[in-house]
């Protein structure tokens, strides 16, 4: 959904090559006492600063909480947005040199789709913050995993998958069967970001596997 009926007149230039710093945008609604701050709280500092450099548009006020503070202090850029009208927010962005800016609201609360329809950047993707295709031509690549976004949801030209791997399982059905029309970027285990080992360190290297989890919790009566 946009709120904004603001489209920008022109299409912008894009930014100069990565020099040597590859630019990420993160813009979301939920750098404050919110789950998508619990598990990413750690990651905008946790870039590698050779290559990387990330830059954090909050859409929401400061709440006071840790998780809110944490990220502005470790992300090398962060700008509070919050009363930002679009137009102000994608003119930083495209200031800021921006080559890729992620989307980690989706639909939900203070989201800002409007800035990403007006295309501040070539490239655009979606992160964590919604379970599910935007569906959207702004939005170009979804970071995911096989277990969140199956392979056979996809066109078979989308995604870091072998066409013939889609072929040989049967799975080119038709249009109305292809789910995500993202390229989806697969991470190899998992896409999901937790921060445990940053805000638990004491929890330590233990391996705990979901059947001897769901023991312990039998055994204190927590049910299955």
């Amino acid at each position: 959904m946009l709120k904004s009926l603001w489209l920008p007149p022109t299409v912008h230039r894009p930014p100069p090559p990565p020099a040597p710093h590859l630019n990420v945008g993160y813009v979301s609604g939920d750098f404050n006492n919110h789950p998508l701050a619990h598990l990413m709280q750690s990651a905008f500092g946790l870039h590698d600063p050779t290559r990387v450099r990330a830059f954090c548009y909050a859409t929401t006020a400061r709440d006071g909480s840790v998780h809110r503070a944490q990220i502005e202090r470790e992300a090398p850029v962060f700008r509070d947005a919050t009363l930002w009208p679009v137009e102000q927010l994608v003119a930083q962005i495209v200031a800021d040199g921006i080559h890729i800016p992620v989307n980690l609201s989706g639909y939900t609360r203070g989201a800002r789709n409007e800035v990403f329809a007006a295309w501040p950047a070539p490239i655009q993707m979606s992160f964590m913050g919604f379970a599910g295709t935007l569906g959207a031509e702004w939005c170009d690549y979804l970071l995911a995993d096989e277990t969140a976004v199956p392979p056979t949801m996809l066109r078979p030209w989308r995604g870091n998958v072998g066409v013939r791997d889609l072929a040989e399982d049967g799975h080119f059905g038709g249009g109305r069967e292809w789910v995500y029309g993202e390229n989806v970027v697969y991470c190899k285990e998992t896409f999901f970001c937790c921060d445990h080992a940053q805000s638990a360190p004491d929890a330590g290297g233990q391996q705990v596997g979901w059947e001897e989890e769901r023991g312990r919790r039998r055994g204190r009566g927590g049910g299955g």
